[in-house]
């Protein structure tokens, strides 16, 4: 079974056009203005370590799908929905990603928890297709993830945002898994270096 790669393994995702990451940048730049203030004021929050969450603001069982590469929650029996088929199935990693605080220059908030497929996905365009039906709904923490930052040995590269179905998933491979809107991932935005164990 073959696993996301290594960092450095692969070619990166800068080479895919973004044109709506500006765009989004502007529009969220309103809503974080304020809170980068505070985060800088904290000595190391701004740029502190993914790889090492506080205590408390963390939550591990997040897994790379290998049917269609979506970032989702392996904490219940089920694994939720696939729009490969089915459920999802873990590979790789085990996810440590952080949760609430402020969102900073280099961490992305709005992202969520659906309890109907059991994807991470980015709340703030609306819902986006579900591969359980309809949109996605939120639930629990807003995750807020690392984004254009340097990999380590226990973060991962290649992590980005679906234009098309709003989810999380590895951009690692040509094929670029099965998204709920049809066909594969169309990766836009940021490249999210995601901690792990």
């Amino acid at each position: 079974m073959k696993q996301p790669h290594q960092p450095g393994s692969e070619p990166d995702g800068h080479s895919v056009a973004s044109p709506g990451r500006r765009a989004f940048f502007t529009r969220a730049a309103g809503v974080t203005a304020g809170l980068i203030g505070l985060a800088v004021a904290v000595p190391g929050r701004a740029h502190a370590s993914p790889a090492a969450p506080a205590a408390g603001t963390a939550q591990s069982d997040w897994w790379f799908c290998q049917k269609c590469y979506t970032m989702f929650f392996h904490g219940y029996a089920d694994n939720g929905r696939c729009p490969a088929g089915g459920a999802h199935s873990p590979q790789g990693y085990n996810f440590i990603l952080p949760y609430g605080g402020a969102a900073t220059p280099t961490a992305q908030s709005y992202w969520r928890f659906c309890p109907k497929c059991y994807s991470m996905h980015f709340e703030y365009y609306g819902p986006g297709p579900c591969p359980a039906g309809g949109g996605h709904i939120e639930q629990g923490f807003v995750f807020v993830l690392p984004h254009d930052i340097p990999a380590t040995l226990t973060s991962q590269s290649d992590w980005r945002f679906c234009q098309k179905c709003f989810v999380m998933f590895f951009y690692g491979y040509a094929d670029n898994g099965h998204c709920a809107a049809g066909g594969a991932h169309s990766a836009q935005g940021f490249d999210f270096v995601l901690p792990h164990a």
